[in-house]
């Protein structure tokens, strides 16, 4: 499937999920307002962190070594089975050290110890949230991206419906609620819908530990957790940052920003994952390679130009309407944080090619940097400039992140002699 057909398709599971989540933003902002905003960040960068940690970090690498060897079943065998013994024992453990001190991280996250039951729902559901990971990474690595997306489509439409009904009668909690439930729920039609198909096979569970299968995504797990945990930690802190600086209310201003980005960037980080991971980890040719980059960029960055432009313009409207009139100082903080997603993206082009051809250390070592960096320059920014350095040092960050990545890409790739082969 090619470049074209696939973000096609994953712009149509994307929209179902931004269009979901923006429902669920708007009912947010109605019912429990900018503080409640920033309560409902600071927990969902929490929960990102567990799930990451939940699955080791391995379902890039999952997805690459499916991809790999889709024409051995027994290899496959092996490395599903070997995927599930890594993460059901750390999910295992995780879930244990969450339940026992759950009090602990609904005050300290939360600032309310009542909402302990919250985490301790989360560590049960944990198992549910891998299971369904792994199935849906062997599917893309399997290329079987039709049925990739419509499973997408559903669990968001799921997930849209559970939230509003918890939003609605519970409020704070409801949203809580729903983000852990989700899992359970999204888990139970995933096996409906893959009932008959051989990744929901026995053998899957029953096939031996490889040792070797355990090394390569060992791999991934450092790549992949380091990225999945710098960011999630750089926000709490910086949502801290702005909370101590300039109130509650700025710093659910801000994630409101944050939301906005995040939600329309998701379609690339689909686009990604989905096309990019697979096919970069395919290609042996340093000229092919090129191409397929130079490809990329030739098709993203003219559509991420214009929806980054049209986000702009119509920023106030898209503050009335996704969130209410209480957020309108957002508005002033557009601007650098648009220009930092631009670079965020091109970054990201490069970041993946690390990633799929398993750079380990210097992924990890770019991924650190650029987190602190970015908690620094916050601190530095918002101190010179107010509430609109944090945005402003965003944008500088990945500026430099972008050009550190394409100086360390092409020494990796493209500015060696002689043999063409990776």
């Amino acid at each position: 499937m090619n470049l074209a057909r696939t973000s096609l398709l994953s712009l149509a599971s994307t929209l179902v999920k931004l269009l979901s989540a923006l429902v669920i933003n708007k009912a947010l902002a109605l019912f429990v307002g900018p503080a409640g905003v920033a309560t409902v960040g600071q927990f969902q960068n929490f929960f990102q962190s567990v799930m990451s940690l939940s699955q080791c970090g391995i379902v890039p690498g999952v997805t690459k070594y499916t991809a790999e060897f889709k024409s051995q079943p027994a290899v496959l065998y092996e490395l599903f089975s070997t995927s599930l013994k890594i993460t059901l024992s750390v999910t295992l453990i995780i879930s244990v050290v969450i339940f026992s001190i759950s009090e602990y991280l609904s005050s300290s996250l939360l600032g309310k110890k009542e909402l302990s039951y919250i985490f301790k729902i989360l560590s049960v559901s944990l198992f549910l949230y891998v299971l369904n990971s792994l199935a849906l990474a062997v599917l893309n690595g399997l290329k079987e991206i039709k049925k990739y997306i419509a499973i997408n489509i559903s669990q968001s439409l799921i997930g849209l419906f559970l939230s509003l009904i918890l939003i609605y009668n519970y409020s704070l909690d409801g949203v809580l609620l729903a983000i852990v439930l989700n899992q359970s729920i999204v888990f139970l039609f995933l096996i409906f819908k893959l009932r008959n198909h051989f990744v929901a096979r026995f053998c899957f569970f029953t096939a031996k530990f490889n040792k070797e299968h355990a090394i390569n995504l060992s791999k991934f797990s450092i790549m992949t957790l380091t990225s999945a945990l710098c960011m999630p930690i750089a926000l709490m802190l910086i949502r801290s940052e702005i909370t101590l600086k300039f109130g509650e209310d700025f710093a659910g201003y801000w994630q409101g920003v944050w939301y906005i980005s995040s939600m329309y960037l998701f379609s690339a980080t689909t686009v990604l994952s989905t096309y990019f991971l697979p096919r970069y980890s395919e290609i042996n040719c340093r000229e092919e390679l090129k191409k397929e980059l130079f490809n990329a960029y030739k098709f993203i960055t003219p559509i991420l130009l214009a929806v980054t432009l049209l986000i702009y313009f119509m920023r106030e409207s898209l503050v009335e309407l996704l969130f209410s009139s209480d957020f309108s100082p957002m508005v002033e903080l557009f601007f650098w944080q648009l220009v930092g997603d631009f670079i965020k993206i091109c970054s990201w082009l490069l970041s993946f090619l690390l990633l799929s051809k398993s750079i380990v250390k210097v992924f990890v070592f770019l991924e650190i940097f650029t987190t602190i960096t970015f908690v620094f320059l916050v601190k530095l920014c918002t101190n010179i400039m107010g509430i609109e350095g944090v945005v402003f040092a965003y944008s500088l960050n990945y500026f430099i992140y972008f050009l550190t990545l394409l100086l360390t890409v092409r020494h990796f790739f493209f500015n060696r002699r002689g043999n063409n082969v990776l």
